[in-house]
């Protein structure tokens, strides 16, 4: 299980800070004021500033995607998933 947490805890963070999750499912705890979230997908997209997750799923019959964008001075926590949706890859 790979995880990685808090990029701004020395005050410095590098650029694209979480590429080595590109293409992996994940599962993202993140807040916006004093709410946390979790997010659970593949990281599509690491631009420097914020990580995009996409999940593909189906309801009601119908192919749906979700994408969500998470700045990453948001980011408490991001953890590599196995295929089976488990913390241990």
């Amino acid at each position: 299980m790979r995880y990685y947490c808090c990029p701004y805890q020395y005050g410095v963070a590098a650029l694209h800070k979480y590429e080595s999750f590109l293409g992996k499912r994940v599962e993202a705890r993140y807040r916006t004021d004093y709410i946390y979230h979790s997010a659970t997908g593949v990281i599509t997209l690491d631009n420097g500033s914020s990580i995009f997750i996409e999940d593909h799923f189906e309801q009601d019959g119908k192919k749906k995607m979700l994408r969500v964008e998470i700045p990453y001075g948001c980011i408490l926590s991001v953890i590599e998933l196995s295929l089976d949706g488990s913390g241990r890859s």
